[in-house]
């Protein structure tokens, strides 16, 4: 009898910390689905700066490559820009690299190719 309530006690205890865990997940999940792009950059991109200034620069990025402003789009380039900035030698940020995009346009390469050569210029000359 002792053993089966303990084996019960401990099934309870792996359960309740699974349903936490799982709740845990769930609320994160909410925040990211429920939070605007530009909100979540502000907390994540080098220096935090204000999604306002987050979202002007990406608009115009996202113009001059013909990208649709969805937020699903705006996730993909705030992840690519911030993944760069972590492989970034000399420390450029997010807003570095989309500085450079908008005041070095180019026309010929995909977006991800033009802020991957912006980032090695900008480590060079850092």
């Amino acid at each position: 009898m002792k053993n089966l309530l303990k084996a019960f006690f401990a099934i309870f205890l792996l359960v309740t910390i699974s349903c936490n865990q799982q709740s845990a997940k769930g609320r994160q999940n909410d925040y990211v689905n429920n939070t605007p792009a530009y909100e979540q950059f502000h907390t994540i991109f080098k220096g935090e700066p204000s999604a306002e200034d987050i979202g002007r620069l990406m608009d115009a990025i996202l113009d001059m490559y013909h990208y649709p402003k969805m937020e699903q789009t705006k996730q993909k380039f705030g992840s690519m820009f911030y993944g760069l900035r972590k492989n970034s030698v000399a420390g450029v940020s997010e807003m570095e690299l989309m500085k450079y995009m908008y005041q070095n346009p180019n026309n010929i390469d995909p977006p991800t190719t033009a802020a991957a050569k912006a980032l090695i210029i900008l480590d060079n000359t850092k």
